[in-house]
């Protein structure tokens, strides 16, 4: 399966020439960058065979270079508006568009701009038009490499620098889940989100929860407590489902998570939220890149109707004693580790020894460093935590 593709407009021939000289330069490195797939038009061995088959090609491709010069969407659109779907970087653009876990990389000719114009629309509202603004951002806002004749191989080395195999110096990534792989939000966390769903104020979760924070009841009297409630109005799996539509994925998750998994690291959530909640929000296929989830439980029957609560014992201090935990199972140091969370109930886990980043505090005193040994406040993407896991 090929890694990287090389996209050229195969009318340029200045597209063509650098196409040709990446694809020997970057094949020649193949043990650090992997496959790379490229085809000239006269190739007689695979005759643009992605064609045939173009979701093999591409919907696995983790980085799309594309080598834009003046003439690179001509032939996307006519002076009418038609859009032509026979052309073949404009079916490569697309295929590749469905691929959520693709980097763009845009190599930038002296004679490009995305403020050109062809048939008397910019370059950057040609993709627009077609693929709408979301994926114009995309490929525009992607960190552009400018191509110069006179420094060629320096280009190529960038290239290479940016899809090169990226080394780790951690084994294992561990994550809370509300308000770190989610985004932030002024409303309810998963348990106030259930308690409000069900037609309780929320101060009834604030109050018994304030009780468990308090040391005046235990987690397992907290579990109890709150099963009761939603025992009283009939929870349901189906009512835990549609709560969960509440929880949106702070962008970028399914990207960074399958790409860690990609490289062998083992991958943790470790959380105060329920597990069939966060395992509803990731989905089955992200849900399976992770070695395991810890969270509370909620004990269906049949009917789908709530029989009990099974309390997580590795919340707050609990936190540590899991990490503490995997560090003698999976015989690591605790340097091999990093904790990725944004609460006070995370604020335990220093106590393990593994390395903590706070992102998007709520809380939480993120200034304490012996708490939290790093911090980012204002976190859109995943993709920001990657400086701490990478070397």
């Amino acid at each position: 399966m090929y890694r990287n593709f090389i996209c050229y407009r195969g009318s340029s021939s200045a597209g063509l020439q650098v196409a040709n000289e990446l694809f020997g330069y970057l094949s020649s490195k193949t043990s650090d960058t992997g496959q790379t797939y490229f085809s000239p038009i006269n190739n007689t061995g695979e005759k643009r065979n992605f064609l045939l088959d173009s979701y093999k090609y591409l919907g696995n491709v983790e980085n799309f270079i594309l080598l834009l010069t003046k003439d690179f969407f001509s032939g996307f659109i006519d002076e009418f508006g038609n859009i032509n779907t026979n052309s073949v970087t404009m079916i490569e653009l697309d295929c590749v568009l469905k691929n959520t876990n693709v980097k763009f990389i845009p190599v930038i000719f002296p004679d490009f701009s995305w403020e050109g114009q062809i048939n008397g629309r910019k370059n950057r509202d040609i993709i627009e038009y077609i693929w709408g603004d979301d994926k114009m951002q995309l490929i525009v806002g992607a960190m552009p490499v400018p191509y110069v004749f006179q420094y060629r191989k320096q280009v190529y080395e960038l290239i290479f620098s940016e899809i090169s195999n990226i080394s780790f110096n951690r084994k294992i990534v561990i994550f809370d889940f509300d308000g770190t792989l989610t985004k932030p939000h002024s409303g309810y966390n998963t348990w106030e989100t259930l308690w409000v769903e069900l037609g309780y104020p929320v101060e009834y979760c604030e109050k018994y929860h304030k009780l468990y924070s308090n040391n005046e009841i235990s987690h397992d009297e907290w579990c109890e407590i709150t099963e009761k409630f939603f025992k009283e109005k009939g929870l349901t799996r189906k009512e835990l489902i549609s709560a969960s539509k509440n929880a949106e994925l702070l962008a970028d998750v399914k990207e960074v998570i399958t790409y860690l998994k990609s490289k062998g690291i083992m991958l943790y959530i470790l959380s105060g939220s329920i597990k069939q909640y966060i395992e509803i929000v990731l989905g089955a296929e992200l849900s399976h890149c992770f070695t395991e989830i810890k969270a509370n439980r909620f004990v269906f029957n049949a009917q789908g109707q709530l029989e009990g609560i099974i309390g997580t014992p590795y919340d707050f201090e609990g936190k540590a004693r899991f990490v503490q935990k995997i560090i003698q199972e999976k015989k690591v140091s605790p340097q091999d580790i990093i904790y990725i969370g944004n609460s006070f109930n995370d604020e335990f886990v220093y106590t393990s020894g593994v390395e903590t980043l706070c992102i998007n505090p709520s809380n939480t005193d993120y200034y304490n460093s012996k708490v939290w040994h790093n911090y980012l406040r204002n976190v859109k993407s995943l993709k920001e935590v990657l400086p701490f896991i990478e070397k």
